[in-house]
C-alpha cells in the first residue's frame, strides 16, 4: 500500500460538465474492468484496527473511504467488484465514498482480485478515519473530548505499523452538524465566562488542543448534536494500492 501526504489547503479543482447519474452509470459500465487490488490489501486495514483490544476502541468507527484522484471523475462512476471465480461481487459506496468492504472467512483465504471500473491511468485514493460515537447528551467535558480524540488517533497509529507512522498527529476534533442548524459550539467555564467556537469554510466546528483550554477543563455544549465527530489533521493522508503507485 502506497502512502501519500496531501495538504488540506490544497486547491480544489472544479468540473464544468457533470454527469447525470444515468449517464454516469453509462460511463461506468462502458468503462473497461481492471485488475485494481487483491482483496487482502484493502482488508488489512479494518483488520489492524479490530486488533486493537475492544476497550480502546468501543466508542470508535473505523470507516474506509475512496475518492477519485482526477478531476474528470466523479465518484458515482466508480464501480468495485470482488472477482472470485465466476462470481462478481459488487462492493457498496456510500454517497460520500464510504466503502462497505464484504468480510467473511473465505474471503480473507481465497484473497481474490478487486476490479475497478476505471481505465488505466486513473487513479482512485483511500482514505481511512476513525469517527467518535458520542453517549447521549448534548454536553461533554474538554478532557472527556480530548480524550476520545487520542483514543481514535493513538490508537490506531500504535496498531497500523508503518502506516501508522505516516500518520499525522490529530489537532484536535471537528465536528459536522446538520446543514440547517447553526454550526458552533459552546464553551462554559466554571467562572461562568461562555465562549463560542464557529463553522470554517468547509462548515466543519474545530475544537482545538490548546493548553489553556486543558486546564480550564470547559463544558463543551451545542444545541443539535454532530453528524460527524473525527479527530482533526493539518493534512489529509491519502493511501494507494500498490497497482497505482
Amino acid at each position: 500500500m502506497k502512502r501519500s501526504l496531501i495538504c488540506c489547503a490544497a486547491v480544489c479543482l472544479s468540473v464544468a460538465a457533470v454527469l447525470a447519474p444515468a449517464q454516469a452509470r453509462a460511463a461506468a459500465a462502458a468503462a473497461e474492468l481492471r485488475n485494481w487490488a487483491p482483496y487482502q490489501e484493502l482488508a488489512e486495514l479494518p483488520g489492524k484496527f479490530n486488533a486493537i483490544p475492544p476497550a480502546q476502541r468501543e466508542n470508535l468507527v473505523f470507516r474506509m473511504k475512496v475518492e477519485p484522484v482526477d478531476a474528470d471523475v466523479k465518484l458515482d462512476q466508480v464501480q468495485l467488484y470482488i472477482v472470485r471465480r465466476d462470481e462478481r461481487i459488487a462492493i457498496p459506496i456510500d454517497a460520500d465514498g464510504t466503502l462497505h468492504l464484504p468480510d467473511s472467512a473465505q474471503l480473507h483465504k481465497d484473497n481474490p482480485p478487486i476490479y475497478i471500473s476505471l481505465p488505466k491511468g486513473k487513479r482512485l485514493a483511500l482514505l481511512v478515519d476513525v469517527a467518535i460515537r458520542l453517549p447521549e447528551g448534548n454536553a461533554f467535558s474538554y478532557a472527556d473530548l480530548m480524550k476520545s480524540m487520542k483514543q481514535a488517533s493513538d490508537g490506531v497509529r500504535s496498531r497500523a505499523g508503518i502506516w501508522g507512522f505516516m500518520m499525522p498527529k490529530a489537532g484536535g476534533l471537528s465536528f459536522k452538524f446538520p446543514d440547517a442548524k447553526p454550526a458552533q459550539i459552546e464553551l462554559k467555564r466554571k467562572s461562568g465566562e461562555v465562549s463560542y467556537l464557529q463553522a470554517n469554510r468547509k462548515g466543519r466546528v474545530i475544537l482545538p488542543v490548546d493548553a489553556k483550554l486543558e486546564r480550564d477543563n470547559p463544558v463543551v455544549a451545542f444545541a443539535v448534536r454532530p453528524l460527524e465527530v473525527v479527530p482533526s489533521y493539518d493534512v489529509e493522508m491519502r493511501l494507494f494500492v500498490d497497482s497505482e503507485g
